[in-house]
């Protein structure tokens, strides 16, 4: 296993400026961040492009790095992960539209409606957010879910059934309504 897929403990060069840091974070994710954001953008049942998560997380350390010490080094890092991910899922950034073209426009979808679907999705509670993904995205089995998330089937069904409504209303799906 490579270095980057386990997100081993870190560490940064010594004080180089913000643009000599970022291109080193860039070239070959020498500190993991790729599978931070992976994890963690998954834990918490985001809908955001991984890949733009990862170049926002790479730009926060590069600007911020300068001073950090090495015994803050790990928290920081997940605080710049965390902060990259939520500004990506809850901001209204422009373009998200874009990695949506490659997969909506075969199936007769408008990438603006699913991107907006996608923003209202993630600013759902994580409860939600979490079900959805676990029922519909990943088909874990429902039984499964409920009872991991030490839910009634009922409930659980309830929660993804509350992320599925809002894709359904974003892209005109007809059929019964909750």
């Amino acid at each position: 296993m490579s270095r980057t897929a386990s997100a081993a403990p870190a560490s940064l060069p010594l004080a180089p400026p913000p643009e000599a840091l970022l291109a080193w974070l860039v070239e070959g994710d020498p500190l993991g961040l790729r599978v931070r954001v992976a994890r963690r953008a998954a834990r918490e049942a985001w809908l955001v492009d991984v890949e733009r998560a990862l170049l926002r997380a790479q730009s926060l350390v590069a600007l911020q790095a300068q001073g950090w010490s090495a015994a803050e080094l790990e928290a920081r890092l997940e605080a710049c992960v965390e902060r990259a991910l939520r500004e990506l899922a809850l901001g209204d950034d422009s373009g998200v539209e874009e990695p949506l073209e490659f997969c909506c426009r075969p199936l007769g979808l408008d990438p603006a409606a699913v991107g907006e679907a996608c923003r209202g999705f993630n600013r759902l509670p994580s409860e939600v957010r979490e079900a959805f993904v676990a029922a519909v995205l990943t088909g874990e089995p429902p039984e499964r879910s409920a009872r991991a998330r030490q839910l009634t089937l009922v409930e659980f069904a309830r929660r993804a059934r509350r992320g599925l409504e809002l894709f359904r209303r974003a892209v005109g799906v007809r059929g019964a309504s909750a």
